[in-house]
């Protein structure tokens, strides 16, 4: 099931805003509409099943006791539109997926595409455009029975956005057969490949590939010998954010500098993602997860 509301852009002070409370955002507004009490132009409302397409899908035809999968959520994205990453920047809201299955299941934390840059105004997101697959290891436990069919299911919900917003949410479901030997590739195996070549390597396979980082005052600096580019999307949207990002947060060359404020000595752990783009314009993704200042 897919349901949108046509809805002006809002622009969230803070960097981050859950799934429930963007929700609340939205309900807010739409009730100030109604009462025409606000002072939006409410147009016929964009059908949310031609923006974006939701799917539930497996990497390969049937898994075996023992042994771990992979699934994921893709997303189809109507041009022009785009949903956002898990920390969606300055507006919007993040992707929400929960996957869910049988007790004989087990399944694994959501992995994210590394996103795209989207500066505007003075404000700068991080987003997916025309398509995504989020991804999530699932391992059969070795007992469960070779006749029997693996029942997952998904719940999503987002927010699409081009010059206005409409949130859209699916109920996913998927049946994967059980057999003695994990199956062949299925249809939908090239999409789990698309996704993998941006998900981040540890920060260990960062350090060797020569990604080094440190401290000048409150500006974290990352070096990565050889690059040509650097971009940084932050994490942990719950820590003293990073400033500036609009204007700082992608530069040509070897070295970025990202300006915190002083309260991020406060922070447990200051995390994220950098993109390394070399000579031939190809990009690697590694995570960073740096102490803060005066802990190293």
């Amino acid at each position: 099931m897919l349901t949108g509301i046509k809805k002006p852009v809002v622009y969230v002070q803070r960097r981050w805003i859950g799934a429930a409370a963007a929700i609340g955002i939205w309900t807010g507004i739409w009730a100030t509409g109604i009462a025409g009490a606000g002072p939006f132009d409410w147009d016929e409302p964009e059908d949310p099943a031609e923006l974006v397409e939701a799917r539930l899908i497996a990497q390969v035809n049937a898994i075996a006791p023992g042994e771990t999968v992979y699934v994921g959520v893709h997303f189809e994205i109507a041009p022009e539109w785009h949903l956002y990453w898990k920390n969606n920047g300055d507006t919007g809201a993040p992707l929400s997926v929960t996957i869910s299955g049988p007790e004989s299941v087990e399944i694994g934390e959501l992995l994210w595409p590394a996103p795209r840059r989207y500066p505007h105004d003075i404000s700068v997101d991080y987003i997916y455009e025309n398509a995504v697959t989020l991804l999530a290891p699932i391992r059969l436990k070795a007992n469960a029975s070779t006749d029997d069919i693996v029942q997952l299911s998904a719940k999503a919900s987002w927010l699409v956005c081009k010059t206005e917003c409409i949130f859209g949410e699916a109920e996913l479901s998927l049946e994967i057969p059980v057999q003695e030997q994990v199956g062949e590739p299925s249809k939908d195996a090239e999409l789990f490949t698309r996704a993998r070549d941006r998900l981040p390597l540890s920060a260990e396979a960062g350090e060797r590939r020569g990604l080094q980082t440190s401290w000048s005052g409150d500006e974290l600096v990352i070096q990565v010998q050889g690059a040509t580019g650097l971009v940084f999307f932050p994490l942990a949207p719950e820590m003293p954010q990073a400033m500036n990002l609009r204007d700082g947060g992608a530069v040509q060359g070897d070295e970025i500098r990202i300006s915190y404020p002083a309260d991020i000595q406060k922070a447990v752990m200051v995390s994220g993602v950098v993109e390394v783009i070399t000579d031939d314009s190809h990009s690697v993704y590694y995570a960073v997860e740096v102490a803060p200042p005066g802990a190293m």
